[in-house]
């Protein structure tokens, strides 16, 4: 996972980094620590209804999901991406 480019450090903000839409992620850093926002699926029903929650994880440094974590307000990130909520097999 790259770490932000032409991005000053703000001070406690979560730092826009990519958003992959094929794995339905969007990703932050802040200071040395990777999080993401991701569709959640988990509930099974959310595949047959269409719907989906969107929640916020604290990433390995390979990107992959650790564990969900309290979702900051908006004006800690330096820029608010959330990933596409659609399947991919709806475009």
């Amino acid at each position: 996972m790259p770490k932000p480019q032409n991005h000053q450090a703000q001070d406690g903000l979560y730092q826009f980094i990519e958003s992959q839409g094929d794995m339905f992620r969007t990703y932050y850093r802040r200071g040395e620590t990777l999080y993401c926002f991701q569709r959640d699926n988990s509930r099974g029903s959310a595949i047959l209804t269409g719907s989906c929650e969107i929640s916020f994880y604290e990433c390995t440094d390979a990107g992959e999901p650790l564990c969900v974590v309290a979702t900051p307000a908006d004006d800690r990130f330096d820029r608010v991406v959330m990933p596409a909520l659609r399947a991919s097999s709806d475009f």
